[in-house]
């Protein structure tokens, strides 16, 4: 009887709670914007590996998996990408 009864109670609580939850007033200020994760972006100092950013290449990850965006991967390190004006043009 006893665990009957402490069973009820917590699930009485637990309802309550997840109640409480659902019926909480919500902020729109709080919730970011896809505008705000840009300028975020913007003003976060290193480099984009794709789907997060770190200091530099060589902290984006240790497998190619995390290298991305502005990063490629070259023999077993994530590498700043090279840009095409500094690449050598091959003459025809």
């Amino acid at each position: 009887m006893i665990i009957t009864s402490t069973i009820i109670l917590y699930a009485a609580y637990k309802i309550n709670y997840m109640l409480s939850l659902m019926h909480s007033p919500i902020n729109k200020d709080e919730i970011p914007t896809k505008q705000d994760a840009q300028i975020k972006q913007k003003s976060d100092p290193g480099v984009s590996c794709g789907d997060h950013r770190a200091s530099s290449c060589l902290a984006c990850g240790k497998t190619k998996n995390f290298c991305n965006g502005e990063c490629q991967w070259d023999n077993g390190k994530c590498l700043p990408k090279k840009k095409l004006g500094n690449a050598k043009k091959i003459k025809k």
